[in-house]
């Protein structure tokens, strides 16, 4: 076999090193609840909800 041609090894870990740097940059944009309470967290579902469809469009899944 000719040992010239490079394995798919760095492709991936070139991937991965992009999806994380994204998916990182997604988390930043999220919004805080103003306070600890369920009424708080699911006052920003959309912004949950369009991470989530974002996370997903981003790993493939």
């Amino acid at each position: 076999m000719n040992s010239n041609y490079m394995t798919t090894n760095r492709l991936e870990a070139f991937y991965d090193a992009i999806i994380a740097i994204i998916v990182t940059v997604l988390v930043l944009e999220l919004p805080q609840p103003a306070t600890a309470s369920i009424q708080s967290i699911l006052a920003l579902k959309t912004s949950y909800f369009a991470y989530l469809i974002s996370f997903l469009v981003c790993t493939n899944i």
